[in-house]
């Protein structure tokens, strides 16, 4: 009898929790299959493994937004190199453009480490996703501070603000774009951390 209600409880729990048996059940049938010490990205550097096409839904769609978390990164830091050059060819000093190459190292490293704590928790260390979570709400509030400030290669608003008012409207665009995806970046990184629950 006491099995019979044991079940019972089983079957209400995973009727009420529907996405958490779908990833508890779901995600052992292919993660046999993911080849972890085949080292394909970033690309060129190859310093771990990741593979999109080989995981399956619910987690394929949680990694793919983790990681698009990363890949903006990634771009607003080509974006202010670009600015970089811009302001240095108008007559800026040219430490914007060492101070954006370091940027670029630093800022990518860390939303690098946080993408694949994230990554790695959802498709095998559970463990690893409280850590994601703390790091992305950091790096989150980290881009939002960087899309307002004007300082050491950083073009925030007040950065565009300032180009624009000098007169040099590519550098101010450019700024705004690279404002922009930093909101994008930490409004998208807050949701992850929301939406990742399930699978701790």
């Amino acid at each position: 009898m006491n099995n019979l209600a044991l079940e019972v409880v089983k079957e209400q729990t995973a009727a009420i929790f529907p996405v958490e048996k779908q990833i508890k059940n779901g995600r052992d049938a292919w993660l046999a299959n993911v080849k972890w010490e085949e080292y394909n990205y970033p690309p060129l550097l190859n310093v771990v493994h990741f593979k999109l096409s080989e995981l399956e839904n619910p987690h394929r769609n949680m990694v793919q937004k983790i990681h698009f978390c990363f890949v903006l990164i990634f771009l607003i830091s080509i974006i202010n190199f670009i600015n970089s050059i811009v302001q240095t060819i108008s007559g800026y000093s040219a430490l914007l453009i060492i101070y954006s190459i370091l940027n670029f190292i630093i800022f990518n490293i860390f939303a690098f480490y946080v993408f694949y704590k994230g990554y790695r928790g959802v498709c095998a260390e559970s463990s690893s996703v409280r850590i994601y979570r703390i790091l992305q709400v950091i790096v989150s509030l980290l881009w939002i501070a960087l899309a307002t400030v004007d300082t050491h290669g950083i073009n925030g608003f007040m950065r565009m603000k300032r180009m624009l008012d000098d007169g040099y409207v590519l550098s101010g665009v450019l700024s705004l774009i690279e404002s922009a995806l930093y909101i994008v970046s930490s409004l998208l990184g807050i949701y992850c951390v929301v939406k990742i629950s399930p699978f701790e």
